[in-house]
């Protein structure tokens, strides 16, 4: 047996090894394939969200949105939720102080009548989602 033979014998072996070797990586990726789609089948059964309906889901949540910003059609960026109010603010000690400070030129009784209007109307406002309590301005 010479160095030939050897080489050749060798080269064979690794040959074969290689071969096995893709042969076992195949049918491994055929069978995690198969648990793959398994698992897919038991989640869409067990959850209404998964696999195919979160994506028709999530198409038609995409397209709604762009529909509502379409119209022009007020929506909660948190939940995307149209349930929701214009919150005033009620009370402020500012504008109590301002009002009475313009409402004194009246006169006592304008003093008075200013902070009232002051402390309790204002323009500003916050806008609550309904659905999820989330508060923002309005820009």
């Amino acid at each position: 047996m010479g160095i030939k033979d050897f080489m050749k014998k060798m080269a064979d072996k690794q040959a074969e090894t290689n071969r096995k070797i893709a042969e076992k990586r195949e049918k491994h990726e055929i069978e995690m394939q198969e648990i793959k789609r398994k698992r897919d089948e038991m989640l869409d059964a067990m959850h209404p969200f998964s696999g195919s309906k979160k994506r028709l889901e999530k198409e038609y949540q995409k397209e709604r949105l762009e529909q509502l910003k379409k119209d022009h059609v007020p929506f909660c960026p948190k939940c995307r939720s149209t349930n929701i109010t214009f919150v005033t603010k009620k009370l402020s000690l500012g504008r109590a102080v301002v009002g009475g400070a313009i409402g004194s030129v009246a006169g006592p009784l304008g003093t008075a009548a200013g902070a009232t209007m002051g402390g309790l109307s204002s323009k500003k406002g916050k806008v609550k989602c309904l659905n999820c309590g989330h508060t923002w301005k309005i820009k």
